[in-house]
């Protein structure tokens, strides 16, 4: 699909006849504007309307409307938010909550999947940006979700799709809006990130779609715990013929909720670390009421210590308990069935080696759709060797090749003797941990940020297990570091201190950490009681690093 005639007849029965509202006007919202804006006339709108808290983004889009020769509404300020009952499609932007509103599930048929409305307009279908991308170019789309990881997943998936039979285009929260590439696409194949907010009242799907896993997040958008994980599983919920879905066995939070939404459509590939990983996978399929569903449930295995990622073609219906061992130690001696990775510096640190993995066994599934597209029988031994053979080199050229993304466990260099790490895209607690735990050298952490309700207990067990340097920033990392305090040492309060910017905290930083060990921003937290988004705590951080750093220390790379 490659012209605008046919991309705008496509979505025409969504918007004919009807009254539209884009809520939010945020990058999503702008992007969204600008389409159907120019797209009026021929998608055959009754009326537009835009709404935002802040009324300069709506000026704007009332100024482009002008130019367009079209009439716009416009609510914000006083009037934000509107009466969602008066229009018949709400375009939701990723940034809006619908915390306040009460959900109605809509009637469906058996079986079939259908977005919540609310309940003050029932009448009202509320949709974003990326369903409607989703709905024209859900077939050649690899998306990505997941709580921590996607964006590094996504940006290498991009890579390893980008080869001389293929281009691919880096889309989704990754910060590029799905609508940017809504005409000229092609046939590219879309790398999608999505974040929970995009996947909230998302219907369509992609044909291959990764989740990374699933820990507490984002509790202040949405009613509970449980709404946030659902939002996530809404990728793989409703298939639309074949889809290939990609899953990590040792994310049990993640399989207790994706496995029971599985249906006969999918085939999903399985990342295993081990046995255990193996027999834990097989407890969920167990409980299955559908048992069919393991002849197309597929399991990679992957050694971190030699990093090699095996494939056999066997289904988790050949891999029953008591036949498992034997298995899997057979195709494990065969050569053509496995693939020895090669991964850059970044890419060393265990989790981001494992979701790299992933992205691998994405590129797989796509490669296989491909073929079977053009005529090739679904034999997957046969196609993961011709896999091997057309595009090994390419893949392990990405990875060793990878430098990773600003703020996610980012090396900003060695200042005063300290080598420094920016891993402000860390909102959780886990992240934290996993972050101090791939990076033993680091023996100062700065953390703290916005309070959105969520458990510090595990982070806490964490700090008072090891003797880590903790330098808390409001407001959780105040109160982290006072709760630490309580009864500690007097050894152990040297360890403990709260700052009241990053500038503090820095200063404190140098300080306290001993030579040659690392200083780590990792927050744990959101950043938005301070800072506009969390790339501009990073870059602050950054900057007073440099700005601070002892004369005596020279700058290394």
């Amino acid at each position: 699909m490659n012209n605008k005639e046919t991309i705008v007849a496509a979505l025409h029965s969504r918007f004919a006849g009807k009254k539209v509202l884009i809520w939010g006007l945020g990058r999503e919202g702008k992007a969204s504007f600008d389409f159907l804006a120019a797209n009026f006339r021929q998608l055959e709108l009754e009326t537009l309307a835009v709404s935002d808290l802040n009324p300069e983004p709506c000026a704007e889009c009332l100024e482009k409307a002008e130019a367009y020769g079209i009439a716009v509404s416009s609510y914000s300020a006083a009037a934000y938010p509107p009466d969602l009952s008066q229009f018949d499609l709400v375009l939701k932007s990723p940034g809006i909550s619908c915390k306040n509103y009460v959900y109605e599930a809509k009637a469906t048929a058996e079986n079939s999947f259908s977005a919540p409305c609310l309940q003050i307009a029932p009448q009202t279908e509320i949709t974003c940006q990326v369903d409607l991308f989703l709905q024209i170019y859900g077939q050649q789309t690899v998306a990505v979700t997941g709580t921590k990881g996607k964006s590094t997943t996504t940006s290498l998936l991009y890579h390893l799709l980008d080869c001389a039979e293929q281009k691919s285009a880096l889309l989704g929260n990754i910060g590029i809006a799905a609508f940017s590439r809504i005409f000229d696409l092609g046939k590219d194949v879309a790398a999608l990130e999505l974040s929970c907010h995009q996947l909230e009242f998302t219907t369509h799907t992609a044909k291959v779609a990764l989740l990374t896993n699933l820990y507490p997040e984002h509790l202040d958008h949405y009613h509970n715990l449980e709404e946030y994980y659902q939002s996530k599983i809404n990728l793989i919920r409703q298939p639309a013929g074949r889809q290939w879905v990609i899953l990590p066995a040792y994310e049990d939070n993640l399989l207790q909720r994706a496995v029971p939404v599985l249906q006969q459509e999918q085939y999903v590939f399985y990342l295993c670390r081990n046995q255990n990983d193996l027999a834990n996978l097989q407890k969920y399929y167990d409980v299955l009421p559908r048992q069919e569903l393991k002849k197309k449930a597929y399991i990679f295995t992957f050694s971190a210590e030699k990093n090699e990622l095996t494939f056999s073609g066997i289904s988790l219906e050949n891999c029953s308990e008591n036949a498992e061992q034997s298995n899997v130690a057979a195709f494990e001696e065969n050569s053509w069935n496995k693939c020895t990775l090669q991964f850059s510096a970044q890419l060393q640190i265990l989790h981001m080696k494992l979701d790299s993995v992933l992205a691998v066994m994405a590129t797989f599934a796509y490669y296989c759709e491909q073929k079977i597209a053009a005529g090739r029988s679904l034999v997957l031994p046969e196609l993961w060797a011709e896999f091997q053979a057309e595009q090994k080199e390419h893949i392990i050229s990405c990875l060793r090749e990878f430098t990773g993304l600003e703020h996610r466990l980012q090396y900003v260099g060695t200042y005063g003797g300290h080598p420094v790490y920016n891993d402000s895209i860390c909102t959780i607690p886990l992240a934290a941990i996993k972050a101090l735990t791939a990076l033993p050298q680091c023996r100062t952490i700065i953390l703290g940020g916005l309070d959105r309700g969520l458990d510090y207990t595990e982070l806490y067990d964490f700090l008072k297990q090891h003797e880590y340097n903790v330098i808390g920033l409001p407001t959780t990392g105040h109160t982290l570091t006072a709760q630490l305090a309580v009864g500690a040492s007097a050894a152990e309060l040297k360890r403990y201190y709260q700052a009241k910017d990053m500038a503090e905290a820095v200063n404190l930083a140098y300080k306290i950490t001993a030579p040659g060990k690392g200083i780590l921003l990792s927050p744990a937290a959101a950043s938005y009681n301070t800072y506009k988004n969390f790339e501009e705590r990073g870059r602050c951080f950054v900057a007073e690093i440099k700005r601070q750093a002892p004369v005596s220390g020279a700058e290394t790379k």
